[in-house]
């Protein structure tokens, strides 16, 4: 086994290499889901007090703190179990939202849209965190 990995520090080199990689793709997942209580207060401070949580796809960003975005339940991962619900309701919708945290439970809306225009209002930084909303507004900058 040793003979096919090669030497100590051909092995070293690999194992240094395999993490450098693991790095360069951390950025482009960094995002996290959020939590119920965060969930809550974004689609409220994008949508409105009483919108069903299950029709939005939310996502919050870490790179830069304070930021999330929010859009259509196509975008969920598990899309499927509720997107009937959502069209029978009129709960979807078309375009991708950008909030800023104002204070603990707090979110304001800072742009809202379907087009490239919408993304001149948020960070670089946070367009590449959220690359998946970002994507579905065509941000310049924002391939994850």
């Amino acid at each position: 086994m040793r003979a096919l990995l090669g030497s100590r520090g051909t092995r070293r080199a690999l194992a240094l290499a395999a993490l450098a990689l693991t790095a360069l793709a951390t950025p482009a997942a960094a995002s996290r889901a959020p939590s119920a209580g965060e969930r809550a207060a974004i689609v409220r401070g994008a949508l409105g007090q009483g919108y069903p949580l299950r029709c939005v796809h939310v996502r919050v960003a870490t790179i830069v703190p304070g930021w999330a975005a929010t859009g259509n339940v196509g975008m969920r991962p598990d899309a499927g179990r509720h997107i009937a619900f959502c069209r029978a309701t009129g709960h979807v919708f078309d375009g991708t939202a950008f909030l800023r945290r104002t204070a603990p439970g707090r979110w304001r809306l800072v742009v809202s849209g379907s087009s490239v225009e919408s993304c001149e209002s948020v960070p670089l930084p946070v367009l590449r965190d959220l690359f998946r909303f970002a994507r579905a507004m065509d941000c310049p900058g924002s391939a994850g």
